[in-house]
């Protein structure tokens, strides 16, 4: 659902799929947290025909997950 809301620039579902302590570090490397902020960076900008992940390490911390990785 998250790749399709990417792809098809869908903010409504990004803000319902996403906490709202959300954060990454986007496209243009900088860190933008979930809301209108992340909503109007890149991540919905930019024109993308496919979005993929590769996480490469996972940690896990009490109740909180902690995922690195790039986004090839």
């Amino acid at each position: 659902m998250e790749v399709k809301a990417i792809l098809g620039k869908d903010s409504v579902t990004l803000l319902k799929l996403w906490d709202k302590n959300y954060t990454v570090n986007s496209p243009d490397n900088s860190i933008c947290f979930a809301g209108k902020t992340t909503l109007n960076r890149p991540v919905l900008k930019r024109a993308r025909t496919s979005f993929t992940r590769d996480i490469e390490h996972i940690t896990v911390k009490a109740n909180f997950a902690f995922s690195m990785g790039a986004k090839p």
